[in-house]
């Protein structure tokens, strides 16, 4: 066996270590973890689920921020339906079709702690006073209108009639 070229790799081993854990100078001694965001957003028409979906998170970092950095802004506990929503992802602000009448309007949703740190959820059942076609979105806001969008999620178009009802519950995880 030839071991004059199994050096070259073992060098090249050793400097690959040297670099991945190599510490900057400018942060060494500071602590930093990463927080993670977890949320799904579960759809019930009329008691049954209908499913259930991760959502995106879209002005969230803001809203955290101003929440837990300056004290400032309000609890994101509205809840929002849209119709033929189209753009629900990170660049959107707002979603562009929310539903402002017949029942399927903004509403605030019921907090409430699950087992486990940094665990809650938010739900609202919505009950149609009309025909409500092709509610495809939901959105989380600070506001009862207007206010910062902080997640949004698309889903299967539902089709409300009188009398029907959509529960959107949004369980949330920060870690």
């Amino acid at each position: 066996m030839n071991y004059k070229y199994l050096g070259v790799p073992v060098v090249l081993l050793a400097i690959f270590f040297l670099f991945a854990t190599a510490q900057d100078a400018s942060t060494s001694g500071a602590v930093s973890e990463g927080i993670g965001y977890e949320a799904t957003v579960c759809i019930s028409k009329n008691n049954e689920l209908i499913g259930c979906q991760a959502n995106t998170l879209t002005n969230g970092e803001n809203v955290t921020r101003d929440l837990l950095g300056f004290g400032s802004g309000s609890a994101v506990d509205y809840i929002a339906l849209a119709t033929n929503e189209t753009a629900v992802g990170p660049d959107n602000d707002a979603l562009n079709n929310e539903v402002a009448g017949d029942g399927g309007e903004r509403a605030q949703g019921t907090y409430s702690v699950n087992a486990g740190e940094g665990n809650w959820s938010i739900v609202n059942t919505f009950t149609a006073t009309a025909n409500i076609h092709d509610i495809n979105a939901t959105g989380l806001f600070n506001d009862s209108s207007g206010g910062m969008y902080f997640a949004g999620v698309g889903f299967a178009s539902v089709d409300l009639n009188t009398n029907d009802q959509l529960t959107v519950n949004w369980t949330i995880s920060i870690s």
